[in-house]
Parts: structure tokens; C-alpha cells; sequence
């Protein structure tokens, strides 16, 4: 084979790659940016119902037979044995659409002015996600600072994903850092000159996110994978040749994506379409966060309407008569859950109501087989609750020992230390 036709095969096999890339990435990232266009939401509608149905009709009974559970938004999981069915149908998808449209197109071997598109689309894509989780962290609403229940649980009691939380929710530093590091990432990513450097980024940043998901089984795998490999994608040089992507983009080669492109008119559309979208992808998420955040430490201010921390009971009566060993030892209220621990040793969470208007607090069990309710009143830092539980009238005293007591909360930074406190 002579040098001539290496290369030709060389063109061929990498505009059979862009290709697939295309058809592949083009389904996973739908209906993005297209969600953005007003009144478009109802021509997309038809177009997710068809790709909803073709997962839970045909191809999530085919591949995981009875262990397939149809779409459900409400799990909070990405790694639903849907999404992977979703994953598998457009990996079939887009192998049989590189097909046909490779023997349509067997002689093209350059796809410059639509890489341009969808390198510029996969930008803003990466963006979007950075953005989205960037600025939850940045104002610290994703993992929060751990509250009474979680602190009154061993470790052993956790789960991984729940041990990662709350290693997370503990740092406002760290976790704000972290978020700093994705939002300059997806900042880098929205200007050609530095999409490089963002891409970049964005790499160490989904590789960490990656791991972490894997490390502590976070249902988010599938997402940050795809992220990663999206990321790699943009920001690698050996991928950018092997997709026959021009960089930069000269101005010969802009005319191929929108004739007159040179012409200031237009030039100013393409800003004004830039600005449009980074109002949608980045202004968007960063206020909505903001306000979030801003209501969240509201509702933390002492004069919030609820009874919140960790009381030690001083005078427990069950029926009139003072109790022992059943007694309570303390009680821990976080905003919409009560925890009981008794003197032996056991404790019980209920789920739990705090009428401030009425002064009463209403009680069930986790199973909602056992319901109670107290009337409560302050005096200071006491708190004294007259009630029932399953029709068994309590009589409590306790007093507020604080918000949180732990040492994990308590301990303050230190530059210099002379031992290390590692309990």
C-alpha cells in the first residue's frame, strides 16, 4: 500500500470516529441546547416520548429482563438500571446511524465546519453541567453542614455515600473550593482562546468527581463518566487530529459554518446568541443558588420558627410515675426528624412536626405505625413537652446542651500544632 492511500485510510477511519462521536454525544446530551429555545418544549416533548418509550417498551425488558425498573425521576439516582438501558440504546443507535451514514458519505473524509458545531456545542454542554454543579457548591447547598442526627450516628452507621456527605458537608472551605475549581472551569470553557485550558480543568475536575462516585458508590457514575470522557474529548490534541478538527478556526474555514461569517452583522448575532445562552447556562444556576443559599441560612437564624439541637432530659414521667431504665436521655430534634435515645442505650427517630403557632409537636414512626403529640414550652433553655406517645402520657424536662457538641464541629483551626488531635 502506497503512502497515498495509508493516509486516505487514515482520513477514513477518523471520519468514521467523528461519526459515531457525533451520533452518540448528539443523543446522550438531548435535548441540550435546544431546551433553552421558548415554546420549543413542545416539539421536544414527542421527541422524549418516543426515546422514553423505545427504553421502557423494548429495550430495558430485552436487556434486563425482569430486573428492570421503568423511569423513575423521583429515585435521585443516575445509575438506574434505565439510564444504562438508555446508554445501551444510543450506543446501538449510533452505530447503525455511522453506518448508513458512512456508506452515504464514503468519499468524505473532512467534517470541518460541522466539528466546529459540535465542538462549540460540547463547550456549552460541559459548561451547563460545571455551572450546575459549581455553584451548589460554591454557596454550600449540595452537602450541607451534618445536622443532630447525622452527628448521633457511628460511622459504622453511615453509608459510604452518606460517610462522603458528611466528610463534605463539614468543610465549607473545601467544598466551596471545589466548586470554585468547576465554575472556572466552565468559565474557560465558553471563550475559544481559553477552551483549551478549561477543558483541561474540566478533566481533573470530572476525574475527581469520577473517582469519589466510585470510591463512596455515589448513583452518579454513569453521568460524571460520560462527563469525563466528554471533557477528554474536547480538551485532547491526539482527538482533535483524529477528528480532523481545524484549530484555531481561520477565517477560511468559518465560511464552511455560516457564509458571511467575516461579516460584522453577523459577527454580533453569534455574540449576541453567545450571551443568550451564557444568561441560560451560567446566570441562571449562579442566582438560583444564591437565593437558595440565602433562604437556607435564613431558616438557620435563632429567631426561626422551630425547635432545633440536642436537649438532655432532666425529669422524664411516663403515666405519672417516674421511669428508669425506659427513660429518655436525650432528645435531638432536626427541623422534620425527633430522635429519642433512652437511658439503656437505644434510640428510635421519628418523623416530626414543629407547630410553632400552636405550640405543638407532632410525631410518627418511620412506618407510620405509632403517632404522637406534645404540647411544648420554653423557658429559656428548657424545654418541657406534655403529651402522648401511642396513647401513653409523657411528662419531659430537658434542658438545651447545644446546636451540636461534637468535637467534629467544636474543634477550631489550628496553624500551629504541637500533637495531632486524631481521634
Amino acid at each position: 500500500m502506497s503512502i497515498a492511500e495509508q493516509s486516505r485510510s487514515r482520513e477514513q477511519l477518523r471520519a468514521i470516529g467523528f461519526r459515531f462521536v457525533f451520533c452518540y454525544l448528539v443523543l446522550y446530551i438531548w435535548p441540550f441546547p435546544f431546551q433553552y429555545v421558548p415554546f420549543l418544549f413542545y416539539a421536544l416533548t414527542p421527541v422524549n416520548a418516543v426515546l422514553s418509550n423505545l427504553v421502557d417498551g423494548f429495550a430495558g425488558p430485552a436487556l434486563f429482563a425482569d430486573a428492570y425498573n421503568g423511569f423513575n425521576p423521583d429515585t435521585g439516582s443516575g445509575d438506574t438500571s434505565y439510564r444504562y438501558t438508555q446508554s445501551c440504546l444510543f450506543l446501538a443507535i449510533a452505530v447503525v446511524a455511522c453506518l448508513l451514514w458512512t456508506l452515504l458519505e464514503r468519499k468524505r473524509t473532512s467534517y470541518k465546519g460541522l466539528s466546529i458545531i459540535f465542538d462549540t456545542t460540547l463547550r456549552f454542554y460541559l459548561a451547563a453541567r460545571l455551572f450546575e454543579y459549581g455553584f451548589i457548591k460554591v454557596f454550600p447547598l449540595q452537602f450541607t453542614t451534618p445536622d443532630a442526627a447525622r452527628l448521633a450516628q457511628s460511622y459504622g452507621e453511615s453509608s459510604p455515600m452518606g460517610l462522603l456527605w458528611t466528610f463534605m458537608g463539614f468543610s465549607k472551605l473545601y467544598t466551596s473550593f471545589t466548586g470554585m475549581g468547576e465554575v472556572t472551569a466552565g468559565v474557560l470553557l465558553l471563550f475559544r482562546r481559553t477552551k483549551l485550558i478549561g477543558a483541561t480543568l474540566a478533566v481533573f475536575v470530572f476525574l475527581h468527581v469520577f473517582v469519589l462516585n466510585l470510591a463512596y458508590d455515589v448513583p452518579v457514575k454513569l453521568l460524571s463518566l460520560h462527563l469525563l470522557l466528554i471533557s477528554i474529548y474536547v480538551a485532547a490534541p491526539i482527538v482533535k487530529k483524529f477528528t480532523g478538527r481545524p484549530t484555531p478556526i481561520d477565517p477560511a474555514v468559518s465560511e464552511l459554518v455560516w457564509p458571511g461569517w467575516n461579516s460584522k452583522k453577523k459577527k454580533w448575532i453569534i455574540i449576541g446568541i453567545k450571551c443568550i445562552l451564557i444568561l441560560f447556562i451560567g446566570i441562571q444556576p449562579a442566582l438560583v443558588s444564591y437565593l437558595g443559599y440565602k433562604e437556607l441560612t435564613q431558616d438557620a437564624k435563632p429567631d426561626t420558627p422551630g425547635v432545633l439541637g440536642i436537649y438532655t432530659v432532666s425529669s422524664f414521667r411516663q403515666q405519672g410515675e417516674a421511669a428508669q431504665n425506659t427513660g429518655w436521655k436525650e432528645v435531638r430534634f432536626n427541623k422534620n426528624l425527633m430522635e429519642i435515645v433512652y437511658n439503656d442505650g437505644a434510640s428510635i427517630q421519628w418523623h416530626c412536626v414543629v407547630l410553632r403557632g400552636t405550640k405543638k409537636i407532632r410525631l410518627a414512626s418511620k412506618d407510620l405505625s405509632t403517632f404522637g403529640e406534645f404540647d411544648f414550652a420554653e423557658q429559656g433553655q428548657e424545654l418541657i413537652l406534655t403529651g402522648k406517645i401511642n396513647d401513653v402520657p409523657l411528662t419531659v424536662h430537658a434542658r438545651h446542651t447545644a446546636d451540636y457538641t461534637t468535637p467534629l464541629l467544636n474543634r477550631e483551626f489550628h496553624w500551629i500544632s504541637e500533637e495531632p488531635f486524631n481521634r
